[in-house]
Order: structure tokens, then sequence, then C-alpha cells
């Protein structure tokens, strides 16, 4: 492991036909094609003035070279003294090893395609060994800082030859150009906020996007701890080839954004998380769109929305039983209980109104599920309930009841309704075992849910017709059982208390 050190107003480009002071530091012009002299730093060890139309030959490290009377000696940046005004040039084309620190002044900004003329921005580091990018301050003993930033003004590829693993502390990437893409290997990008309220990524050219470099899965991974992402056009948006995850911070949207995530990269759509993010600058716009041919996998997760959104996606693609939007405790209204999870075959969300007298609550307010399937749900394909999380204190034999109600003088059948129980099936491992209540109506004889006798508040329900599901099994440790509740017939409504019994039979 090696530190190197980056200052913009350590040295510039090397210039033709002028004088330099003893001890000024210059590094290779942009267009010097050798990687192993871009990443070092020229002291001017014998003042004169350049040549008036052609670059040196940069020696190696220690080694000298003169030109035109100015005597040059080579230095690596292991140094403030010896500090490299770009990092790109620094780094560019594989001029780091694994594992390599990169303090970089918090006075530091750097505008690569400007002042280089490279398109691609190839950092190391592996995931057990990363290249880690932070932001010092060089007057302060090297105290962690923030305000570097390193803007990309065209068209920029980063890791282009090779997978990567780079973090970067407290160093603002800024997307000026059309975008940056990340990887043709598989890549990690982790930029990571220390202190509060940084802006991290910032997409500062209309159009500008962050996106995988193809659609081939493994690509780009992108992870924002602790920081903001600055879209400073409404047509900036984000565009993760495999995987986007953004925890803790805010969305800076001055002009609105019309849609934040694109999912139109990766063969069945990107993996997406988000968490701890305020994003109300949305407004009344969509936080997810994508093609028909792509699938959604989103999580939101105690997310701060504005109340007037208008889609939190576009579309489902409808390839079957993949992709799933996950929105909890991230309503701009609802209390602790709030959910929404949508997918293909329809949506699942919290239902405060038709309630289990008894059942399920935080402690003030009553809840039950919502179950409306979508005309696409059917018995290969079901509509499935968030797990209900029970514990059983038992090893005898036991009996699980969940208890729904439907507004309909026809009762369902457990073909259509059917509950799915995990429990431990094994005393000396964590072996588990699943008992169903489905029934297949091809190979099996089909009947009525068993009719409820509990008390619910059902609204204005014509004809409340209350229900429930049993599953009686003896599990072989004490431990919690999980309960989920799936509807596999179309275009129907049902309401489920998750508050499974567990009692002795």
């Amino acid at each position: 492991m090696a530190y190197y050190y980056v200052d913009s107003a350590n040295s510039a480009h090397w210039v033709a036909n002028t004088a330099y002071s003893l001890g000024t530091r210059v590094i290779a012009k942009a267009s010097n094609t050798s990687a192993a002299r871009r990443k070092l730093v020229y002291e001017c060890t014998t003042a004169g003035t350049s040549h008036a139309t052609t670059e040196p030959t940069w020696p190696t490290v220690g080694n000298t070279v003169n030109d035109n009377g100015t005597i040059w000696t080579a230095r690596a940046p292991t140094s403030w003294a010896n500090a490299h005004g770009s990092l790109i040039m620094m780094v560019s084309y594989a001029n780091l090893a694994d594992g390599d620190i990169v303090l970089i002044d918090d006075g530091h900004s750097e505008n690569i395609g400007a002042t280089n003329g490279l398109s691609n921005f190839d950092p190391e580091g592996t995931f057990t060994s990363p290249n880690y990018f932070i932001c010092v301050d060089k007057n302060n003993g090297d105290a962690l800082s923030s305000g570097a930033s390193i803007t990309f003004p065209t068209t920029m590829s980063m890791g282009t030859n090779y997978a990567f693993c780079s973090i970067f502390i407290n160093v603002k990437l800024v997307v000026a150009g059309s975008y940056l893409a990340i990887a043709n290997k598989s890549a990690l990008l982790q930029l990571i906020g220390i202190g509060s309220n940084l802006t991290l990524l910032q997409l500062a050219a209309s159009g500008s996007y962050l996106r995988g470099s193809d659609d081939n899965i493994e690509n780009g991974v992108v992870q924002i701890y602790n920081g903001n992402i600055q879209l400073d056009f409404a047509n900036n948006y984000i565009q993760p080839a495999a995987a986007f995850e953004w925890k803790k911070g805010a969305l800076i949207a001055p002009n609105g954004v019309t849609s934040l995530i694109n999912g139109n990269k990766g063969y069945i759509g990107p993996s997406v998380l988000l968490s701890e993010i305020d994003l109300t600058a949305i407004g009344a716009n969509t936080l997810f769109s994508t093609s028909s041919s792509r699938q959604l996998w989103l999580t939101l997760n105690r997310c701060k929305l504005p109340s007037n959104l208008a889609n939190i996606y576009n579309s489902f693609g409808g390839y079957g039983d993949i992709g799933v939007i996950k929105i909890h405790h991230s309503s701009y209204d609802r209390g602790t209980y709030g959910f929404i999870e949508d997918s293909y075959q329809g949506r699942v969300s919290d239902e405060t109104t038709i309630v289990r007298t008894g059942g399920a609550s935080d402690g003030t307010t009553p809840f039950s599920f919502k179950m409306a399937s979508s005309a696409n749900c059917g018995v290969a394909l079901s509509l499935k309930a968030p797990i209900i999380n029970a514990w059983n204190s038992l090893t005898s034999e036991i009996a699980v009841t969940v208890h729904g109600i439907i507004d309909s003088a026809t009762n369902l059948q457990d073909d259509e309704v059917w509950m799915e129980v995990e429990y431990p099936a094994s005393a000396t491992s964590g072996l588990g075992e699943v008992i169903s209540s489905r029934k297949l109506a091809i190979v099996e004889s089909v009947s009525d849910l068993a009719s409820s006798t509990e008390t619910w508040a059902d609204g204005s329900m014509t004809n409340p017709n209350k229900f429930k599901m049993t599953a009686t099994f003896i599990p072989a440790q004490a431990g919690p059982i999980a309960v989920r509740v799936c509807i596999g017939r179309a275009s129907q409504t049902i309401y489920i208390c998750p508050k499974a019994e567990v009692v002795a039979t």
C-alpha cells in the first residue's frame, strides 16, 4: 500500500516557451502517451525557459532531463511538496496498485476533460483491497475535510478495461458531459460522506446522467452513503446497469426532475435501494421509469416522499414473477406500519379502515394488509403479501391461523387464496420446512376457505365475508415462524390481518 497526493494548486501541465523558476513542479502534457510519465511530477532544479515547441522525454523517478537549459528532476507524487495536479493523469491506465490511497487536498478542483483530454479514468483496487480517494486539509495535518471536486465534462468511462473497486470519501464527482459510465466488467464505486449535508454526486449539464456502460448484468454497482445527489436539470437521471444503492441523504433538484432512476440498462433491469433519503424534490413526477422490456427491482425504506408524487414507477415489463417495488415506512403521511408492494401480479398495501378487532396494531392504530391482485395474477403467478412473523415457544403440535375478509357473497376457495408457513423442522440444525394450505384444482379436490367468527370493522362492504386459513404441524424447535398469504385469482381484493394466531392443539 502506498500513499499518493493530489493538489491542483501544486503542479500544472508543462507549457512550451515558458520561463520556469527553481522549485516549480509540472506534469506531462495531456497529449503525452506514456502512462509511466503521466503519473510523475517534474521539479525544476535548474531555472530556465522551456523549449519553444517540444515537450521533453520525461525521465523516471530521480533522473533528470535537459529542456532547453531548464533541468527537470522526476519525483513521485508521494508528498504534498510533489503533489500531482491531476488525479486522472496520475491514476489513468493502471498507475495505482490495489490498496493504494490517494489524499486529495480540499482545495483541489479538477476539470478532467478540459485539462487532460482523456476519455478513460481507470482506477484499480479490489473488493478486499480497494483504492481510497480521500479529501483532506493539507494545512491541518491531513485532517478529513470536504470541498474537493472532480468534474467529468465529456463522456467518460470509469474502469473500462477491468474490474475495479474504488471508494471516494468526501470527494464530489461532477458529471458535466453526456454521462459517466461505470465499467465494462464487474465494478464497485462507493461515494461516502463523513459529515453532514455533503453533495457527493452532481449532474451538472442538461441531459447528463450516471450509467452502467453496457447491458451486462454484473456491471456498474454504485453505492452512495451519507450524501446528497444534485440534479441541475430536470432531464438529469441515474441509469444503473446492475445495482444502485443510496443510503442517507437528500435529492437536490432546483429545477425539478422528470424521472430520478431510468431502468433501461441491464438485461432484466437494475436492483435499486433507496434508504433514509429525502425525495421531496421529485415533486409531481416519476421516481423510477423503464421500458416494457425491463423489470423493476426497487426498494424504498424510510424515505420522505412528496405528497404530490405522480408515479413511483411507470410500468412493469410483464416477464413473469420477477420485479417488485417495495416501499416501506416511506409515505409522507403514513405511520410506521405504512407500506406498498407493487408487482406485475398486483399491489399489497396497508389498510387502516377495514381492520380486525383485536388484530394487528402499532399500539395505537389497527391495520391490515390490503391485497389487490391484477388481471395478470393467476395460479402460477400469485400475488404475495409481506411475511407475517410470529414466535412459537412449543415443540408439540401447534395450529397457526390467519384471518381475512372479502366483500363478496361467494366464498373463496383454497386454490385461490392460501397461506404458506415456514418453521424449524430439525432439532439440531437450521433446516426448515414449509407447509401450505394451497390446493391444485387440476389434481386435488378444492373447497371453500373456512369461515371466521372474528369481528371486523368492514367499512362499507355490501357482503362482508370473513374467512380463515389454518396450518397444523409439529415444530422441531422453539423460534420464529414466518407466514405468507398468497392470491392466485385475478382481479381480486381481500384484507388480511397480519397478526397470526399460534396455539397448542
